[in-house]
């Protein structure tokens, strides 16, 4: 093989072994750092597929603007029928901004609610978890 190619085998090898090691310490650890609007939506998505990350710490690391519109709302973290929250929120004084839920997206079933029937905000269903030191600005929610 030639040099260059052997450069690059070795770089795609320690690429390969740093992203390895960061998702084991990411899925191992107790606390859990968001920073970015990305990392809240796929922390919600994960909580939504029945991760309930119980005895683990979130923690924001800065604010986090959602940018959520009517064409993307936002769906609570946590719902009566798919999965609930039991971990501990620390906004740690930060804010999350421009949050838009529409409950007209909702599913039913036999004309009532059953996605959100317990809560519609930025957690749905909390059971056994703590929401701490957080801030939202320039919320909506419409019915």
């Amino acid at each position: 093989m030639n040099e260059r190619l052997k450069k690059a085998l070795l770089i795609l090898i320690i690429l390969l072994g740093i992203v390895f090691i960061k998702t084991q310490t990411y899925a191992a650890s107790n606390v859990i750092e968001i920073g970015t609007a990305e990392e809240m939506w796929n922390f919600a998505k994960d909580v939504n597929n029945g991760n309930t990350y119980e005895g683990k710490t979130i923690k924001l690391t800065n604010n986090i603007n959602l940018n959520c519109s009517e064409e993307k709302p936002w769906y609570p973290i946590g719902s009566i029928n798919k999965s609930i929250f039991s971990g501990n929120f620390d906004g740690q004084g930060y804010t999350i901004s421009n949050l838009y839920i529409n409950n007209k997206t909702s599913k039913y079933s036999n004309n009532a609610y059953y996605v959100n029937v317990v809560g519609t905000g930025l957690f749905g269903v909390v059971i056994n978890g703590n929401i701490k030191n957080l801030n939202i600005n320039n919320s909506k929610k419409e019915l």
